[in-house]
């Protein structure tokens, strides 16, 4: 229709569903004088309310109501809440509930359909798991700040995937109405796929996990009087977090080997060489820069620290740290005293922990992270301190006096790392 010179959707609204919009019809300006602009303007809202009012969209249609009702609720003051008077409830109880309400349609001779839902309570509210989702990371666009958007991304799956897995198994799930019961039950069926061999344990605890940090803040916000009916539930996992195995040293040398022999590339060769001598892992060893590499000094070494690359190593802290470039890790060094260019990208860490497990799965199963284990291990048999191989492997070392000073030397370093690799050469 048009108003004026400006054209205008108008769409009636059935009779079954005016409660719930508080509108007979629906008008919406198009913004536009001409009518070609006009028909294409409106395709779209006509399929959202041909859908709306066909139910294919219920939710929808119920967030609207919501969203009416909630400003409804602000306008004349008042906070929403669903009325809970039920048959089997203490009279006074529904009395407390019904009280209020009566008092506040006292203050208005004549209210409009969603001032009056919203005193009478009668719009049943509702948000889907997919919408809590979407507030949670409203609410934690903090998160990961540091990083790249593609990182970001890459942390938000594991929360995506596993409210999809549970809408899988509760298709339409409402956030508000979800029980204690219900979590339980959704337990349950993760027991059955653990039981069928396909997820693990682990695996399990952390859908668990996130689906509960979702609603944990977003009923902390939106809805403190709700309880989350996650909160304590996990499953019992005996065989807990199993530590990826160190590399024994048979499988270093058939590692070796197999370098001296494969056509791959030499920035890839270089990279597992250093991740073998060092213990740093794939990612902080792309993204070096020639800055970060320090070849004509007493004592040549790395820094894992931010970058133009980097914008945060890991969790930051003792991640940020130099480390000493002993035997093949310097000759590998050597050859790149400007880093690796072709790795040296956002997702250069997994290109190349794909590439180097593929190409050591000749010799081993094992994958590149075992490096880093291999070395905390030599370490500690060679009598390093536990703060020793801390500062080498970035690990946070328990106990308020760590805190304090500047930490291990360059120097002391790299004698922690000739000592644990001569240890090796002697068969200690």
């Amino acid at each position: 229709m048009r108003r004026g010179e400006i054209y205008y959707f108008r769409r009636v609204v059935p009779s079954s569903h005016r409660s719930l919009l508080g509108k007979r019809e629906i008008l919406i300006s198009l913004r536009t004088r001409a009518v070609g602009e006009a028909l294409i303007l409106s395709a779209p809202l006509i399929d959202k309310y041909d859908r709306l009012f066909r139910g294919d969209a219920s939710s929808e249609l119920a967030i609207e109501a919501q969203d009416r009702v909630h400003i409804a609720s602000r306008r004349i003051g008042i906070k929403y809440k669903p009325l809970d008077v039920r048959r089997d409830a203490p009279l006074e109880d529904n009395l407390a509930e019904i009280a209020p309400r009566v008092a506040a349609f006292a203050g208005f001779q004549k209210l409009p359909l969603a001032e009056l839902q919203a005193i009478a309570g009668d719009i049943p509210f509702r948000l889907p798991f997919s919408q809590a989702l979407e507030r949670y990371q409203e609410l934690s666009r903090d998160k990961w700040l540091n990083l790249s958007q593609r990182e970001r991304d890459k942390k938000w799956r594991p929360f995506e995937a596993a409210v999809s897995h549970f809408l899988r198994f509760y298709p339409n799930a409402d956030a508000l109405s979800i029980g204690r019961k219900d979590a339980y039950r959704y337990r349950h069926h993760l027991i059955d796929e653990i039981v069928a061999g396909s997820i693990k344990a682990d695996t399990a605890n952390k859908k668990l996990m996130r689906l509960r940090m979702i609603l944990e803040k977003v009923f902390e916000v939106d809805y403190p009087e709700n309880q989350n009916p996650f909160r304590g539930v996990r499953i019992k996992d005996d065989a807990g977090k199993r530590a990826r195995p160190p590399f024994s040293e048979v499988e270093i040398d058939a590692i070796q080997k197999l370098l001296r022999t494969s056509s791959a590339n030499d920035q890839l060769k270089a990279i597992i060489k250093i991740g073998m001598f060092t213990g740093a892992t794939c990612k902080e060893i792309c993204l070096l820069e020639e800055a970060d590499i320090v070849l004509d000094g007493d004592i040549p070494h790395i820094k894992i620290q931010p970058n133009d690359q980097r914008h945060k190593v890991k969790s930051g802290g003792a991640r940020h740290r130099e480390i000493p470039l002993v035997g093949e890790a310097l000759e590998a060094m050597r050859q790149f005293p400007a880093g690796f260019p072709r790795y040296r990208r956002d997702n250069g860490g997994e290109v190349v922990s794909a590439a180097a497990n593929k190409l050591m799965a000749v010799v081993t199963d094992k994958t590149f992270y075992s490096f880093r284990h291999r070395i905390a291990d030599l370490l500690r048999n060679s009598g390093a301190q536990d703060s020793m191989k801390d500062a080498i492997m970035g690990h946070t070392t328990r106990g308020m006096g760590m805190h304090y000073g500047a930490g291990f030397t360059l120097e002391k370093k790299r004698e922690a790392l000739e000592t644990a690799f001569r240890n090796i050469e002697s068969g200690l």
